[in-house]
């Protein structure tokens, strides 16, 4: 390709970028873009985080079976040849990686390599990094050519993650309202539950999800209701101050963790999972339990999903809280409060039932009784509280 040809391919590929309201699709576009002016064997596209200074790998060209793993990767502001590129906001073009003690090693194929900052009014979005297999692959115009195409990139990125944010703050009002509108409601605690990790799995990446609550007795979480969790993990008995969720729990405060790997107590609950995110149930400043989502991409979790999620756990304490009331009525109105048996009017109810389903299907119904002898002595004796002593569960 000739200069002309690459100034006129330059031009048409400026002018198409930006064009798409998916932030995905925008950089699968600078990726192509960069694969037809440039060529290189792999290309890493990756974001810069402010908050935690990380460079997160969010599109790939190449890597063959390596891709995933790579998709997973981060660096820490200044490591690499791309942390060193935005570091110093310049790009840096190395014709033989092993000759740099700067460059860290994706690939044992990789030879040369060129990482180009995605700069806005000298504001790092990000890092194209290209790497190929041969020797002082990239020239001065590669490097030229990237560094044009990346500073409008970089503007259509800063525009497709202010989308993302608007798209964000109306999906949590979404949420909030469709939890809301569970508190006008009579569902019982499974039902009710069940719809707030409908609407929290929607805010999280992966959407693995779970509510646990909180069993004083025993000074533990056990989980109530879960998506995308290990099977068995209903089983799970948490003891308060253990794993992430156990800790949230006993503090009453968030706890992220980004790297479950660093981790010395880490309690499984989605096999693999790499970052986990856990936040108080709080009612009247008492804790009632933890909202918990896992992710299998380590760094997965941050203030964009912490401020969203903090919201929903407010208001799904109360929700839950008032179910849990409602259940609570519910059985008082069927049992005994002495025995905790089920009382006259549930046993006419389950007596009705029972029989018409033995009458519809032409089988035998029995029915046994229990009686207590020598009750009524306990009572002209000792007393009615000592024959409610006697007749109570233990």
């Amino acid at each position: 390709m000739n200069e002309l040809e690459s100034l006129t391919a330059l031009y048409n590929a400026t002018c198409q970028i930006g064009l798409s309201d998916d932030l995905d699709e925008l950089l699968e576009s600078v990726l192509s873009t960069a694969k037809r002016l440039v060529g290189f064997d792999h290309c890493a596209l990756m974001l810069y985080d402010s908050d935690s200074g990380q460079l997160r790998v969010r599109k790939v060209l190449g890597y063959g079976d390596r891709q995933e793993e790579v998709l997973k990767l981060s660096l820490p502001r200044g490591a690499g040849l791309s942390g060193w590129a935005v570091d110093r906001r310049e790009a840096v073009r190395v014709g033989d990686v092993g000759a740099d003690p700067r460059y860290v090693q994706g690939l044992k194929e990789a030879r040369s390599n060129l990482a180009v900052p995605l700069l806005v009014a000298n504001q790092v979005v990000g890092v194209v990094n290209v790497e190929s297999e041969r020797l002082d692959a990239f020239t001065e115009a590669h490097e030229k050519t990237l560094t044009i195409l990346g500073s409008q990139a970089g503007l259509a990125i800063l525009a497709g993650r202010a989308r993302e944010r608007l798209q964000q703050r109306i999906d949590q009002l979404n949420a909030l309202y469709r939890i809301s509108q569970l508190a006008s409601g009579q569902d019982d605690l499974d039902t009710t539950l069940q719809a707030i990790l409908s609407v929290t799995e929607e805010l999280v990446p992966e959407g693995h999800v779970a509510v646990l609550l909180l069993d004083e007795a025993r000074c533990a979480l056990a989980v109530r209701a879960s998506r995308g969790y290990s099977e068995g993990v209903q089983l799970l008995r948490i003891p308060l101050g253990q794993g992430v969720t156990g800790r949230c729990a006993e503090a009453g405060e968030v706890v992220m963790a980004n790297n479950i790997g660093d981790l010395d107590d880490y309690i499984e609950g989605v096999s693999g999972a790499q970052s986990e995110i856990a936040l108080p149930l709080k009612v009247d400043g008492r804790v009632i339990g933890v909202l918990n989502a896992e992710a299998l991409t380590a760094g997965a979790y941050s203030e964009d999903h912490l401020r969203p999620l903090s919201v929903v756990a407010q208001q799904a304490a109360v929700v839950i809280r008032a179910a849990q009331l409602n259940d609570e009525m519910r059985q008082l109105a069927v049992t005994d409060p002495l025995t905790g048996l089920y009382n006259r009017r549930h046993f006419v109810e389950k007596l009705d039932e029972e029989t018409r389903r033995a009458q519809r299907y032409g089988e035998p119904l029995a029915l046994m009784m229990i009686d207590c002898d020598r009750l009524k002595r306990i009572n002209d004796v000792h007393g009615h509280l000592s024959g409610d002593r006697a007749s109570g569960s233990p």
